[in-house]
């Protein structure tokens, strides 16, 4: 799947929605092979139009994953208003997870909800095999960060170093 983020500003554009099912029909890509990703403030600061963004987004196939989550305004109730396929944990609960207790337990509770939601939950930062091993342990489905990559270009991708 491509991946990209969009901002707070990104949402309040009129024609959105517009421009990425032309660029979806110009570069014939299947929108199942989308994901956006929208950070929990950025979607709750502007809510109504966010809503209507991710219903035109599921019209194309494309997922959505709500980013950051737990570093915003982490009010559960919306979670049931809003229409997405990913929760991505942020990294500052998983860079303490296995030192903090109480950072494995909210961790470990962020991944049973997104579950229970029927959503795909992935971690973000993981740095080190021991978070590794604690997120999967705890059914984490998809984990990103350092110990796997760090940030590439577009052309280190497709012409790595030997």
């Amino acid at each position: 799947k491509l991946s990209f983020n969009l901002s707070a500003l990104d949402l309040r554009e009129d024609q959105l929605s517009s421009k990425i099912e032309d660029m979806l029909n110009q570069y014939n890509v299947d929108g199942r092979n989308v994901e956006i990703e929208v950070t929990e403030s950025a979607y709750l600061d502007n809510f109504d139009s966010s809503n209507a963004f991710f219903e035109d987004m599921a019209k194309l196939n494309c997922s959505i994953a709500l980013d950051d989550f737990g570093t915003g305004y982490s009010s559960l109730g919306y979670l049931t208003q809003i229409n997405i396929d990913t929760l991505k944990i942020d990294k500052q609960f998983v860079g303490h997870i296995t030192h903090s207790n109480k950072s494995k337990l909210v961790t470990n509770a962020i991944i049973e909800m997104g579950k229970q939601l029927g959503l795909e939950v992935c971690a973000e930062g993981v740095e080190t095999v021991e978070q590794a091993r604690l997120l999967k342990d705890s059914g984490c489905h998809l984990l990103q960060g350092y110990l796997y990559s760090k940030p590439a270009s577009i052309e280190q991708l497709f012409n790595p170093v030997s």
